[in-house]
């Protein structure tokens, strides 16, 4: 439950701050990315650890 929260914590970040565009104008396409790599490596590293 724990590890849940936190990826759904850091995919909202990347789209809070893509829609805000408080810090630079991020396009759809490059949040989807972000979002992509970050899921990816979070499962990544829950298989690693599972051995």
């Amino acid at each position: 439950s724990l590890l849940a929260k936190s990826l759904f914590s850091a995919v909202h970040g990347i789209v809070s701050l893509g829609q805000q565009r408080r810090f630079m104008a991020v396009p759809p396409a490059e949040i989807a990315e972000q979002i992509t790599f970050i899921v990816e490596a979070f499962c990544d590293g829950v298989v690693a650890r599972q051995g």
